[in-house]
């Protein structure tokens, strides 16, 4: 998958963008919560954020790669790291998600 292919890129794009995101993330996530999903994880720069903040967060991102490197780097064990299209990922199926996050790769 095209995804796949550039998932070390889309890392260094997000390190390289993280002072940018991160400041404004903070901010807009409410500091305590039940469930979050993360929609579009890509290599979980995110994930220890929302981890820290809700006692269950579901990351899903197209990019098996991204995955298994977010998996890898970011272990959390609240974290439940899924490859899904964000367009699978609805209330019927994954109900009880009191927040939602596109946050970006």
């Amino acid at each position: 998958m095209y995804f796949d292919e550039l998932a070390e890129l889309f890392e260094r794009f997000a390190a390289d963008t993280d002072c940018i995101y991160r400041t404004w993330a903070q901010a807009a996530v409410p500091s305590r919560g039940r469930r979050a999903v993360d929609l579009g994880c890509g290599s979980g720069r995110f994930a220890g954020m929302l981890s820290g903040r809700y006692d269950q967060v579901l990351a899903v991102d197209i990019s098996a790669r991204e995955v298994e490197m977010a998996r890898v780097k970011h272990p959390y064990p609240n974290v439940d790291y899924q490859v899904r299209s964000l367009l699978d990922v609805t209330p019927e199926t994954d109900a009880g998600a009191d927040t939602w996050y596109l946050l970006g790769r």
